[in-house]
């Protein structure tokens, strides 16, 4: 496994600017009812900050720089295929725990098979969220 600084895979996430709540709403929409992945894109790039930010919590618990982003991501496609624009939310409020949830989930994966290998129970406790 390579190890890659924090600094220098961040400043390679390419980030675009930030779409209002209709523009948002618009492009959820067009990917719900056809599918089409340019609009799933656009929403995934526009809001790559937002599961930047969130993987800050996580970044002294876990050297998985990488993978927190790709799971990350992850909860976001899920939040962009469930989000129901009816209700009049913003995204993020109802992105944020699917991201959050895929993430704890993936550094409980890791820290049981650690705990496994080692017979150390105290790594998962001393583990919190």
């Amino acid at each position: 496994m390579i190890i890659v600084e924090k600094e220098s895979f961040m400043s390679a996430i390419p980030i675009q600017k930030t779409l209002s709540k209709e523009e948002l709403y618009t492009l959820i929409q067009n990917y719900q009812k056809n599918h089409d992945q340019k609009s799933k894109e656009m929403i995934i790039l526009s809001n790559t900050k937002l599961v930047l930010s969130l993987m800050k919590r996580f970044y002294q618990k876990s050297n998985h720089y990488e993978d927190l982003f790709q799971v990350g991501i992850v909860g976001l496609i899920k939040a962009v295929d469930h989000f129901d624009t009816n209700y009049q939310l913003q995204f993020s409020t109802y992105a944020v725990p699917l991201i959050i949830g895929e993430m704890k989930r993936y550094l409980g994966k890791i820290f049981k098979s650690v705990s496994k290998r080692t017979n150390d129970s105290r790594i998962i406790t001393k583990f919190k969220y």
